[in-house]
């Protein structure tokens, strides 16, 4: 008999096929977003920090010596105009003490603020400080309207002894609360709301002087 047939040997693209089905399988790179160089970041901190230097300098050599040379209606005129931009209507007072009164649109007496300015002077100087006997006046005489809020606006500093007048009438008064507004704060209070300060290019700020002097 003749010998059976011997099964042929599995085609080449069989083999190739299983060789690449057995194969691992290569996956592509990822891509990676690039951060910021260390470069760009110490450069954006610098220009942070010289606008930063920029904005005191401009406090300091234009806006202060602003306030300190308009008259004292003008500039109880500008204490009021802090209230105005915020929808308040303001009453001037002709009283001891108290310079207006601002009240909410909805006109909530509990949420009036009495409201007093005030350019200390010391030997026809205005560059002294708001004194103990400023800020007893202030409370007596919100405390005589019955009021519960009340804003101390000044273009100069509050001597350390205001500051102990200031807590000692707080703790005999405490249904009454005063916000103490030194120059600083009510210069970074009219840049914040833009009131004789225009922002130029690359937040740069210029002077409105027809603002200080109307």
């Amino acid at each position: 008999q003749a010998a059976p047939a011997q099964v042929p040997a599995a085609p080449a693209a069989e083999a190739t096929a299983q060789a690449a089905v057995s194969a691992p399988a290569v996956s592509a790179p990822a891509v990676s977003v690039a951060e910021p160089s260390a470069a760009l970041q110490v450069a954006a901190a610098q220009g942070r920090e010289a606008l930063k230097r920029y904005r005191q300098g401009f406090r300091r050599e234009a806006l202060a010596p602003a306030l300190t040379q308009v008259s004292e209606e003008r500039f109880r005129s500008i204490g009021f105009d802090l209230f105005l931009m915020r929808g308040y209507t303001v009453e001037a007072l002709d009283a001891q003490g108290v310079d207006g009164v601002a009240a909410p649109a909805t006109g909530e007496k509990e949420r009036a603020f009495y409201v007093r300015t005030l350019r200390p002077a010391a030997n026809g100087v205005l560059s002294a400080s708001v004194q103990p006997q400023d800020i007893t006046a202030f409370f007596l005489a919100i405390h005589a309207r019955g009021g519960q809020l009340g804003t101390f606006i000044t273009n100069a500093p509050f001597s350390d002894e205001a500051y102990d007048e200031f807590i000692r009438c707080s703790t005999k008064y405490p249904n009454i609360l005063v916000d103490l507004v030194s120059g600083d704060e009510l210069q970074d209070r009219l840049i914040a709301h833009r009131l004789g300060v225009v922002e130029g290019a690359n937040g740069l700020l210029e002077l409105n002087g027809d603002y200080f002097a109307g």
